[in-house]
């Protein structure tokens, strides 16, 4: 894939994918490299956990973005109010909530908590993951000066 001018500064940013499906994350990796973006892959709660811990006490963002699956998300949720609580900085990092449409109902537990300020359905298509890139390339331009409507969540793929 092509980049697209207006994307063209994400290239070489990194990006985190919590995907326990070695088939969805494969592609989902792919997905994210044709974009020119380092991807940094976590496929199970010990590696998200540990990530976690890494960055508990970061004061600088690393990540673009963060994209989880919703059952990584429920079964991390105990330390991630943890970390969050004690450095909220991190939160400066934008959350994607990865979810199949089965799940739309209980991601709504984490999703009224504001987790994450995107979601995205399950399987992630090439429409979503630009129109998510593109949100947060206005996000990186309002960073300092946020709407209402760039800060609420945004369900891709319904």
């Amino acid at each position: 894939m092509l980049l697209h001018k207006e994307l063209s500064w994400i290239k070489g940013l990194k990006v985190a994918l919590c995907e326990p499906d070695k088939d969805r994350l494969a592609e989902s990796k792919k997905l994210f490299e044709s974009y020119g973006l380092e991807v940094f892959v976590f496929a199970s709660v010990e590696a998200i956990m540990a990530e976690m811990e890494i960055r508990r006490y970061s004061t600088h963002r690393f990540y673009l973005a963060v994209f989880v699956d919703f059952g990584l998300a429920e079964d991390v949720e105990r330390l991630w109010v943890d970390v969050t609580e004690n450095n909220p900085r991190i939160l400066e990092t934008p959350i994607v909530l990865m979810r199949e449409e089965r799940d739309a109902l209980a991601a709504q537990a984490l999703l009224v908590k504001h987790y994450f300020k995107y979601e995205l359905k399950q399987p992630i298509t090439v429409e979503h993951v630009h129109a998510i890139l593109t949100i947060l390339n206005r996000w990186k331009r309002q960073q300092h000066d946020l709407s209402s409507e760039a800060t609420s969540s945004v369900v891709m793929g319904e």
